[in-house]
């Protein structure tokens, strides 16, 4: 099975889903290393690190999720 995107690039509609679409694993890479980065200031947190700094990350993270959901993005599917 073969799909093929076709684009006018004199078009500006065209040319920005264009961008959206080369862009799109560069998105998914920064909301995964989002993703690692919230869970390892829960999960690996310094001694430094305040317990209030900690349940901000986690409820950031929660709704990183929410969104992600809501917007049927699964990363792991996407990246691999």
């Amino acid at each position: 099975m073969k799909a093929k995107l076709e684009f006018d690039l004199d078009d500006f509609d065209d040319r920005e889903a264009h961008k959206r679409c080369v862009k799109s694993l560069e998105l998914c890479l920064l909301l995964w290393d989002l993703d690692q980065e919230l869970r390892n200031r829960t999960k690996n947190a310094p001694d430094t690190t305040t317990e209030e700094e900690i349940r901000v990350a986690a409820e950031i993270r929660t709704t990183l999720f929410q969104l992600m959901s809501k917007y049927n993005i699964d990363l792991e599917e996407l990246i691999s």
